[in-house]
């Protein structure tokens, strides 16, 4: 088998870029969960096995540079009239910009492509780095875009602490709200991913989405995801319970590593107000006791959102977002002109999904 080698030198260093090796693709998601700048769950292999049903092919690249090795699942897509997209989902995990300087010289060499998207784990970005918003830049430099996923600003919650720690480290509302849940006998239980438990967590997501004009795709694209991370043992399901036995509330978490994320979210309106701050502090504890050190609350860019989840950690993490590195000039411009419209259009419209 051919694992195709891209090289470049750098000064008296060689760096390059090659294919997984079968030894790799058996233990992929602990090398990504170990890459220097930490794993993420969406570069994991389920978010692949997800994208692959929906237009994308995966790749498995193998980054080997001055600083180490990389490891990144990248999405690939071919696009009729203008040619293959790359598109490294909340990705490469890299610590810096020395580190993204040197994938970003590697990646020149892929012509293959005529651009790769890129969300890198780092919250700062040297100015010379960055490319003006003209096509006429240096096509090694980096292109700020719009950003793809919504989770640039993110609050993280420490939970390497004791338990105690944690909860005095909470907003006074936040406490105060737990307590009130506890006093109102809601029950929060991590609930297996059966037919009736996802159906009730896409019921209440689907509520959830509809108070708050947020997208969210059919049933089956949720089923499909819950059950990748279900089957890896990455991914699991809290849902908060009235004493009568109604969901009330759920939250799909993804484990990777040592790290977790809030994936997924919802809740109904009834006459029980007090359970959002007790349901993320009981999957707190299930994921402290389980060994997960770093729990992501992700994005406070949504409505209502931002100041519940700062309630639990002052902590924001605020990334630098989505840029992309242009190889073929012609065909990104096709690309900046009809090409990303048009493909939003069909799947929104058509496939009632999103591009990316």
């Amino acid at each position: 088998m051919c694992y195709t080698v891209y090289m470049i030198k750098r000064g008296d260093k060689i760096a390059t870029l090659r294919y997984a090796t079968p030894g790799e693709l058996t233990r992929w998601d602990d090398l990504i969960a170990n890459n220097p700048g930490g794993g993420d769950p969406y570069q994991s292999s389920a978010m692949a096995a997800v994208k692959s049903r929906f237009g994308w092919t995966p790749e498995y690249w193998v980054y080997e540079t001055e600083f180490g090795s990389f490891y990144a699942t990248v999405l690939t897509r071919r696009f009729i009239g203008i040619g293959r997209l790359a598109y490294i989902m909340r990705g490469p995990n890299i610590k810096n910009s020395d580190q993204l300087r040197a994938i970003v010289s590697i990646n020149s060499k892929k012509t293959d492509f005529f651009a790769i998207k890129m969300e890198p784990s780092i919250e700062q970005i040297p100015h010379e780095m960055i490319a003006d918003e003209s096509i006429g830049a240096d096509l090694k430099h980096l292109l700020k875009v719009r950003n793809t996923q919504p989770h640039t600003q993110q609050v993280v919650v420490d939970l390497t602490r004791s338990a105690d720690e944690i909860l005095a480290s909470f907003s006074q509302t936040a406490r105060r709200e737990i307590r009130a849940a506890e006093k109102d006998g809601i029950i929060i239980k991590k609930s297996p991913l059966t037919e009736k438990n996802m159906r009730d967590m896409y019921r209440l997501y689907s509520a959830m989405s509809q108070r708050t004009k947020l997208f969210i795709r059919p049933y089956d694209y949720y089923r499909r995801f819950w059950m990748s991370y279900g089957d890896l043992d990455q991914g699991e399901l809290f849902l908060a319970h009235t004493k009568s036995g109604d969901a009330i509330a759920g939250a799909f978490i993804i484990k990777f590593g040592q790290k977790a994320i809030y994936k997924d979210g919802g809740s109904v309106r009834t006459d029980y107000k007090h359970f959002a701050h007790l349901l993320q502090w009981s999957v707190m504890l299930s994921l402290k006791e389980s060994g997960v050190t770093e729990y992501n609350l992700m994005s406070t860019q949504a409505p209502g959102l931002n100041t519940f989840k700062r309630s639990f950690s002052p902590r924001d993490i605020v990334y630098i977002g989505t840029y992309d590195q242009v190889l073929n000039r012609k065909a990104y411009q096709k690309w900046l002109r009809w090409g990303e419209r048009l493909n939003q259009l069909i799947a929104s419209r058509i496939k009632k999904t999103t591009l990316f």
